[in-house]
């Protein structure tokens, strides 16, 4: 379910919100909110279940993070599960960048009344969301100096009188908005679209972890 409007957020990570959707998966109940332009989800998985339990479950759904090797694709997640708290990379979403850069599962595990909460985050990787953040701000800015500059030679046109741009302006113009828009379209393909196309997909995977059965 998608909605623009303002709703109980689960992990307190946004104010306002564009991307929320609620699903029951097997025994729990999954709820999932964020932007939609941007790589980050917040969750939250209401479960009947005891918090050790829903650790046990986890656990045996995750296999241990390995720099060196491919994580076999028989278990949905590798990482590190404790008692409290988790910290997962889905095996089975394909990611366009390098394995370590994959996006990260971060959760707590509390009781609740009814049985246990798991609320956590679905984001970039800190290092990658700088670098993301950098590129959008570096090509914003680009563009923004290019067309400031193409204004200021008009501006000075109207007073001395000369031809407002040469050939060679404008295609330094074109060129330069090109290269922002470029890069931007890069960030955008390579990044977001696949982010958002999976956040929710691979969330689920760990609601059907917990509710299954």
């Amino acid at each position: 379910m998608l909605t623009s409007a303002r709703a109980e957020i689960p992990a307190g990570e946004f104010e306002t919100i564009d991307d929320w959707r609620q699903e029951v998966v097997g025994s729990a109940r999954l709820d999932v909110t964020g932007r939609r332009l941007w790589p980050h989800r917040a969750f939250r998985i209401d479960s009947p279940l005891s918090p050790t339990e829903v650790v046990d479950r986890i656990g045996r759904a995750t296999s241990p993070f390995r720099w060196w090797r491919r994580s076999p694709a028989t278990r949905p997640f590798d990482g590190t599960v404790t008692p409290g708290a988790f910290s997962l990379q889905s095996t089975t979403a394909s990611w366009r960048t390098w394995r370590w850069a994959r996006p990260r599962l971060q959760g707590r595990i509390v009781p609740s009344g009814s049985g246990s909460r798991i609320a956590g985050t679905y984001a970039l990787q800190t290092a990658v969301a700088v670098v993301l953040s950098l590129c959008c701000i570096w090509g914003t800015a680009f563009a923004g100096l290019v067309l400031a500059s193409a204004g200021f030679d008009i501006a000075a046109s109207i007073t001395t009188g000369r031809s407002p741009l040469s050939l060679d302006d404008v295609l330094l113009t074109v060129a330069g908005i090109a290269v922002a828009l470029l890069l931007l379209g890069v960030v955008w393909v390579r990044v977001v679209r696949p982010f958002g196309d999976q956040a929710h997909r691979v969330v689920r995977a760990l609601a059907a972890v917990v509710g299954e059965g």
